[in-house]
């Protein structure tokens, strides 16, 4: 494929399928290759966000479908880009932050996050994955929470109980000061 193809400013909803197929190709063996593939995806990818809601549906089935985890975490990076547009994949997301592998829950917090449409929509799950086993995870939940702000002061509570017994302890307090400025 011409890279010159991905370069187009505004994409019709009917190229999004071949977009996503883009997106999702598997890595190549050469070098050459590969570098020629990473640009050709990297393209596909900013079309996807450029095209943006309607896009969503096809990015959140393959953010929770896709058997290749880089994919499904290009797909999670394209969300957070669409930002607020791509609320409608919230519920793939949720389901993400329960996945096994570490990088897509982490991914998956950092989208949900992006995708808000109301802070307080948020606060739940990220509270959960508060518990993750991870640190990263908990780390992208704690940032969550600070980028919510006053609308997740239930998770003060939490968050104290966290910083008192975990390496964690600088960026947990970090997240007290958003949580605390309009109380």
């Amino acid at each position: 494929a011409n890279c010159q193809f991905f370069a187009v400013e505004c994409w019709p909803t009917s190229a999004i399928p071949y977009l996503v197929a883009e997106l999702s190709k598997e890595s190549t063996q050469t070098l050459s290759e590969a570098v020629s593939g990473l640009t050709i995806v990297t393209y596909a990818a900013e079309a996807l966000v450029k095209t943006g809601k309607p896009a969503v549906p096809a990015l959140a089935e393959m953010a929770t479908r896709d058997g290749d985890a880089d994919v499904r975490i290009r797909a999670l990076q394209a969300l957070a880009r669409i930002g607020v547009d791509a609320n409608e994949s919230v519920p793939a997301l949720l389901a993400s932050t329960h996945d096994k592998d570490e990088d897509i829950r982490y991914f998956a917090v950092e989208t949900l996050v992006s995708v808000m449409r109301e802070p307080g929509e948020v606060v739940s799950p990220l509270v959960r994955c508060l518990d993750d086993s991870s640190p990263d995870v908990k780390s992208v939940a704690v940032r969550g929470l600070g980028v919510v702000g006053p609308a997740a002061t239930s998770a003060i509570p939490k968050l104290l109980q966290m910083s008192s017994t975990t390496e964690l302890r600088r960026q947990h307090q970090a997240a007290f000061v958003p949580l605390r400025a309009d109380v």
